[in-house]
């Protein structure tokens, strides 16, 4: 276990980042690297949510600064029309903001291979919609923001955008009317192409619905219903925290896999789980899905070495046919996942485990900064992730930074 004194030469690594990742548009996907300055909803919702668990340790207001910025900047880019070529559907939230100041290289690359990159005034832009996540995230931090700073004022001048956002979780969001949250097995945190392919070799097929997706619609339905009763609409907060129920219902009893003691990341269109170990499981724990019985086989599972390394926890168990440490989200150890575990074992009084895990967010950052992703092997060697030879990790990656402020702050 790291001492006082590491935690807090840690910590303050951490919040010496946050001037360099607050932009006029709010918090990027990274501040360096090839999504340097771009606005990813889901990125800095995960920090945000991250982050505002726990007091701080007096950097809240350039938290909050930054947080604010940021959900304007989505909110003002909300769905209005019906566009498949970037996702967009009314009331969605954007998932990818790039603008000027982005990685300009990046987004020639992608307007090369047929991404809907437009120039403007000489540099090149792109907004997608590429994502099922972003509504539910962008609720629960709203929520979390206004009642955490009782700002009535900031809630006020956004709130048709909350009700737009709750009405697309339960329309657009919802493809068949069953409250789970649908859509293309590359729309979820895990946007590979491969992440969901079955230990058979197949491809689930569309629409799925996912556990990270479907868990952060309860936690929207959660957060949201509160913010509806500080307007006084009890009506809506009491039909939003019904739904929460039965949407947490629906997670336990489709999504859990007894044999492996995890749910799995998704479930395919015939409302079957796909039976793949991953660490997804974190989702669900750390917004409160499982029962205390059911959090203690999840964490038991999660420290198994299939899953668990020194750094972090792998995307893919070691034991998987299609395990590869050094592919995208096939294997590989993501650094923001080990600081979501442990924040979900806190949640549930697992205070030892919540130890373990907090060890891997340490020794990161000490030893590696704030990557978003790297490989390691069964020795636990670390090597850089690369694509086509090139390493490409962000580093420092936002919501890596906001697992790092949770677990670093006052108690």
């Amino acid at each position: 276990m790291a001492s006082p004194e590491v935690i807090e030469r840690i910590r303050q690594q951490a919040v010496k980042q946050l001037p360099g990742l607050v932009t006029e548009e709010g918090y990027p996907a990274s501040a360096e690297g090839r999504f340097r300055n771009a606005i990813f909803t889901r990125d800095y919702c995960t920090f945000g949510l991250l982050a505002l668990e726990k007091p701080q340790n007096g950097e809240l207001p350039i938290i909050l600064e930054g947080i604010k910025t940021s959900l304007e900047t989505s909110a003002r880019h909300q769905g209005m029309k019906y566009d498949p070529t970037t996702c967009e559907t009314p009331c969605e939230m954007p998932h990818e903001m790039h603008g000027e100041t982005s990685n300009q290289e990046r987004l020639a690359e992608i307007k090369r291979n047929g991404g809907p990159v437009i120039e403007i005034n000489g540099h090149l832009e792109m907004i997608t919609y590429w994502a099922r996540d972003v509504n539910g995230l962008w609720n629960s931090l709203f929520s979390r923001y206004v009642l955490l700073t009782g700002d009535w004022t900031f809630r006020d001048k956004l709130w048709s955008n909350l009700e737009a956002s709750v009405r697309w979780l339960a329309e657009e969001g919802d493809i068949d009317g069953d409250l789970l949250i649908e859509g293309p097995h590359n729309q979820w945190w895990k946007d590979s192409e491969t992440s969901l392919v079955d230990e058979q070799g197949r491809m689930p097929l569309d629409p799925v619905a996912t556990l990270d997706v479907n868990s952060f619609a309860y936690l929207s339905d959660i957060l949201s219903a509160d913010l509806y009763e500080s307007k006084g609409n009890l009506r809506m907060a009491q039909m939003l925290r019904e739904r929460a129920l039965e949407r947490r219902r629906l997670i336990n009893k489709l999504f859990w896999i007894e044999d492996f003691g995890l749910y799995a990341p998704a479930i395919d269109a015939a409302k079957k789980p796909i039976s793949i170990q991953t660490s997804d499981s974190v989702f669900p724990l750390w917004v409160g899905i499982p029962d205390s019985q059911r959090a203690e086989r999840v964490v038991a599972r999660l420290v198994q070495p299939d899953l668990l390394t020194m750094w972090g926890l792998r995307t893919r168990s070691r034991h998987s046919t299609k395990y590869d440490p050094g592919e995208y989200q096939n294997g590989n150890v993501w650094f923001q996942l080990a600081a979501i575990a442990a924040a979900g074992c806190e949640r549930y009084g697992l205070t030892q485990e919540a130890v373990v895990f907090d060890d891997c967010v340490y020794r990161t950052s000490s030893e590696l900064g704030f990557p978003e992703l790297s490989e390691v092997d069964d020795q636990n060697n670390v090597f850089p992730y690369r694509e086509n030879g090139v390493p490409v990790a962000c580093n420092p990656q936002t919501w890596v930074i906001g697992g790092v402020l949770n677990r670093t702050a006052s108690r």
